[in-house]
């Protein structure tokens, strides 16, 4: 049984620092991509963008969007 569940987060950096890669070309515009795409949820929804296999069967994602908590209301 689970009777207590802590996150701790620490050495949080502010948004304008990124870390670079040797293997992949465009960081910035991935985080860009990012901030559009949290800007969609925010005003249309959670369910507003999705990834394809949410829509199947076997996608969970619109289903624990409904949920508060992991539970029902």
């Amino acid at each position: 049984m689970v009777r207590q569940i802590s996150i701790i987060l620490s050495n949080v950096c502010e948004d304008r620092q990124l870390q670079l890669s040797l293997f992949e070309e465009s960081k910035v515009k991935e985080q860009e991509l990012g901030y559009v795409i949290d800007a969609i949820r925010k005003k249309y929804g959670p369910n507003a963008i999705l990834r394809a296999v949410s829509y199947t069967k076997a996608g969970t994602s619109r289903h624990r969007n409904q949920l508060v908590g992991g539970h029902r209301t």
